[in-house]
């Protein structure tokens, strides 16, 4: 543990704010960093047991199941441990009627106005503080309703005993992974800011994280899982940190830089049509 960060010295920045951590209680032509994709499934998958010479139909992946994508492969875990580098926010929604994925640049921070790749500001949301929402028309609350906040988080995770799609072991080894897992949850965002708390940038990246998963349900009695974290153990700064925290930032450079991108191409086809954002 003698080993500094000097990420921060050397890019003129805290590591409070590349980490985005203070915040927790870019060229397009570059190459888009390869990270593993945390999820969690929110349907129970089934399949059949061999029970005393006798086949069950049962739950071989229940809600809550962590679904890991490491390139073309994908392992589940009811477990898993992560060690978290960089956490970024955003505003992020789904159009129906366009099938595309609405979304903002990632910030440390959803207090000012973030760009858009429909070339406009916070996919349409109100700027600034809403002090009565119930005043607001009624399709503007709709809208609000629809974008939601997303928390970025990006590291490295550890899964003991992956298994695949039929619940079954698998041999592949997942061990300090890196990853990115997008979370929109309330009461998994709440389950990781209250475990994570508020750390200083050495006191994060020398603490272990244990994620497990809970039920929760909605008022039509569908089902999803919820992420529940807990301080594991305490681990060394290692020799790689440095390039490590560097390559999630080119990764956070290169996710915003393609928004941007299209923000500018948007931008200047709504100013032609008439429409100044």
């Amino acid at each position: 543990m003698g080993m500094e960060l000097t990420v921060g010295t050397e890019m003129g920045k805290s590591l409070e704010e590349l980490m985005g951590i203070a915040n927790i209680g870019g060229s397009t032509e570059s190459k888009q960093p390869s990270l593993a994709r945390v999820g969690m499934i929110h349907q129970a998958v089934m399949g059949d047991v061999d029970v005393g010479g006798k086949t069950l139909r049962t739950e071989v992946l229940p809600i809550g199941t962590y679904q890991v994508e490491i390139g073309d492969e994908k392992v589940y875990s009811a477990k898993v441990s992560i060690r978290v580098f960089a956490t970024r926010q955003r505003w992020q929604r789904w159009n129906n009627a366009t099938e595309e994925m609405e979304k903002t640049v990632m910030s440390t921070s959803l207090s000012k106005d973030l760009k858009d790749n429909l070339g406009g500001y916070n996919i349409g949301r109100p700027s600034g503080y809403i002090e009565d929402f119930n005043a607001l028309p009624d399709a503007t609350k709709d809208h609000m309703r629809s974008v939601k906040k997303v928390k970025v988080f990006m590291g490295l995770i550890t899964i003991d005993n992956p298994m695949d799609e039929t619940g079954n072991p698998v041999d592949i080894k997942v061990e300090d992974v890196p990853f990115v897992m997008d979370i929109k949850n309330r009461d998994s965002l709440k389950s990781l800011d209250t475990a994570m708390g508020r750390r200083s940038p050495i006191e994060m990246l020398t603490q272990e994280f244990n994620l497990t998963s809970g039920v929760g349900s909605i008022p039509s009695g569908a089902q999803f899982g919820v992420v529940k974290a807990a301080p594991g153990s305490k681990v060394d700064i290692q020799d790689t940190d440095n390039e490590t925290l560097k390559n999630f930032l080119e990764y956070i450079d290169y996710s915003n830089a393609t928004i941007l991108e299209k923000y500018n191409d948007r931008c200047e086809d709504n100013a032609i049509e008439g429409e100044v954002f």
